[in-house]
């Protein structure tokens, strides 16, 4: 096995965890796609230093796993994640796009200083797809606890993380619950 520190990885800015407006309003609001697709832009990010990125609507589609659907639909949905995007959580700018044409997507918060490494295992072992909104989250808060501390293992209450991230206990608990049964 190839320890995580060699594994490659994509960087997250640490405050899409940390601030409530972001993390805990996808959990309340149990906007998944949202959360799926801003890490999906994430990953395909290059590092430019106009934070730009080209969507590619039939990429986003197959890994949101609404391929299946006609395109004019999938487009549809994903235009309604890419308003919420923008508008509610304003994490991206773009301009709408042409009909059936791709567009280019800013990403808003690429400039902080500390960020979480997600190793691109997530997606090579479609863990975007199969685990459960809440075992996601979940994910991303132990990566972040592990990579900040010595320790490769954190220990804190479901009371203090939901305070400081702004999700409910039962939500954290229904998370770890499903990332032990598959040994993550």
């Amino acid at each position: 096995n190839i320890p995580a520190v060699l594994t490659p990885s994509v960087s997250a800015p640490k405050d899409f965890l940390s601030d409530k407006h972001f993390l805990s309003e996808m959990a309340t609001q149990s906007d998944e796609r949202v959360f799926d697709t801003y890490l999906y832009f994430l990953k395909e990010f290059n590092g430019n230093k106009d934070n730009a990125l080209t969507l590619d609507y039939d990429n986003l589609s197959k890994s949101l796993n609404i391929d299946k659907m006609s395109t004019e639909d999938y487009r549809r949905q994903i235009s309604k994640v890419l308003d919420k995007l923008k508008d509610k959580y304003k994490l991206i700018s773009f301009d709408s796009p042409k009909r059936n044409q791709n567009t280019e997507i800013h990403l808003s918060n690429n400039t902080q200083k500390e960020f979480l490494q997600i190793p691109t295992t997530y997606w090579r072992y479609n863990w975007n797809n199969s685990l459960s909104f809440p075992s996601k989250i979940m994910y991303l808060l132990n990566l972040s606890y592990t990579q900040s501390s010595p320790q490769s293992r954190f220990s804190i209450s479901r009371e203090k993380l939901s305070k400081i991230h702004g999700i409910s206990e039962s939500f954290i608990s229904e998370g770890n619950q499903d990332l032990r049964k598959l040994n993550l």
